[in-house]
């Protein structure tokens, strides 16, 4: 989202419904580096990136099951 990378985090249990969104950024060292997204604004955008995401991997697991 306007050039910013972002992750989707997924707590272990199967059952959890929770996805937590965050800023990511790899640094030189190839390490990562996470950031809070605190502007409502952006996480809402942020977001919709995310669920758009999911219902096409929705979609084309439907369709993958009907070929």
């Amino acid at each position: 989202v306007n050039g910013q990378d972002y992750i989707a985090l997924l707590p272990r249990e199967e059952e959890a419904e929770e996805v937590f969104l965050y800023r990511f950024k790899e640094l030189e060292d190839g390490e990562m580096e996470l950031d809070n997204i605190e502007d409502d604004e952006e996480f809402e955008a942020v977001a919709d990136v995310y669920d758009a995401m999911l219902d096409d991997m929705e979609f084309e697991d439907m369709m993958g099951a009907d070929e």
